[in-house]
């Protein structure tokens, strides 16, 4: 009976904050003198004591077809409606559809939390590889902070900001993990196969690299001024090498190399043989990243392709692409520390989860 009156409870506040965004914001407020907001709080309230304090296990079914089917569906329309919006004209969603996009966008968000609450830890236990083929198609609607909360996202992805800095936390540790991997390559590998631990070598100091890079070596941290001779050609006038007017621009060539790899590379030995011996014969394959990770990388390659379209195509007003993405040095330059931030998730991932096997296999 109690995982009826949830499942129905459950079904009923996302009603009620879905009814703001096909009629307006304040509706029900103004019907029942209670925010939509306030009933998605009294439920969530009430689930957190039942799971803490009386062990309440969600319904498994309802959380599998919300996780894997509805939430994506709701996360990609959000984005949807969004670039409509921006791309034709204010209301044009609305007119159109009957959806008011920024409500749909905290529909979302009241979603997200609800399904969390409702989470089935077992469930996704039993399903790594699926769950994380799926978070980042939540995470993908983070880009429209700055359309309807531009004060927080501002806040988010400043210097030395959460985004940031937790990029630094993200590449510092893979740093570790890549170390760790390369002891272990160096202790088990045969010998003739020195090509493993020196690319585990390679990926370390490369990771290295990229995380004093992202603090400028401590720069803004330890506040050390420059010297002088390094900040004339630094774009940002700040102690690291990518943002050199001579290196700045093959950044993002090397970004969209390896979000490309990333991505889709594991298709190569799946679909050609040869290739796939090749990678087996000279233990090649764990540095093939899997499939599902592949989102981790697609944000990142979107970010790329997109600047370089607008770098060198001449774009008209009125094209999509300029308009929506663009508006003269707008949303897209906006994505690129949300998009680095996905893309070290997915590094990390990679490298715990290939850290993890190697030490199951050592100890078995």
């Amino acid at each position: 009976m109690l995982h009826f009156v949830f499942r129905v409870s459950w079904i009923l506040v996302l009603l009620i904050v879905f009814a703001e965004v096909m009629l307006y914001p304040g509706v029900m407020k103004q019907y029942t003198g209670i925010p939509s907001y306030l009933f998605a709080l009294i439920y969530g309230s009430v689930l957190v004591v039942q799971r803490i304090f009386f062990h309440f296990d969600p319904s498994t079914a309802l959380f599998k077809y919300g996780y894997f089917f509805v939430g994506p569906l709701i996360a990609l329309a959000a984005i949807l409606f969004t670039f409509l919006e921006q791309a034709q004209y204010a209301n044009y969603v609305y007119s159109h559809f009957g959806i008011n996009p920024s409500q749909f966008f905290v529909f979302y968000i009241v979603f997200v939390v609800l399904l969390a609450l409702n989470a089935d830890l077992a469930y996704l236990r039993k399903r790594s590889e699926q769950v994380l083929f799926t978070i980042p198609i939540y995470y993908f609607p983070i880009i429209l902070l700055f359309y309807y909360y531009p004060d927080l996202h501002a806040l988010l992805k400043g210097e030395n900001q959460f985004v940031e800095m937790t990029q630094v936390v993200l590449f510092g540790t893979c740093t570790y993990y890549s170390y760790r991997l390369f002891r272990l390559s160096v202790q088990t590998t045969d010998r003739r196969k020195y090509i493993v631990p020196f690319i585990y070598l390679s990926m370390t100091l490369v990771l290295f690299l990229i995380t004093a890079e992202e603090i400028s070596w401590g720069q803004r941290l330890l506040e050390i001024e420059a010297p002088a001779s390094i900040t004339k050609d630094n774009l940002q006038d700040e102690l690291n090498i990518h943002n050199n007017k001579y290196v700045f621009q093959y950044v993002y060539f090397a970004y969209g190399l390896v979000s490309s790899y990333a991505a889709f590379f594991w298709m190569v030995p799946r679909y050609i043989p040869s290739i796939r011996r090749f990678l087996r014969k000279y233990n090649l394959s764990q540095f093939v990243i899997p499939w599902y990770l592949m989102l981790y990388f697609i944000l990142n390659l979107l970010y790329v392709l997109v600047r370089k379209i607008h770098q060198y195509t001449p774009l008209k007003a009125e094209t999509f692409v300029q308009e929506t993405l663009m508006k003269g040095h707008g949303t897209v330059w906006q994505w690129e520390e949300y998009s680095e931030l996905l893309l070290a998730i997915g590094l990390f991932l990679f490298l715990f989860r290939m850290y993890q096997s190697k030490q199951l296999l050592k100890q078995g």
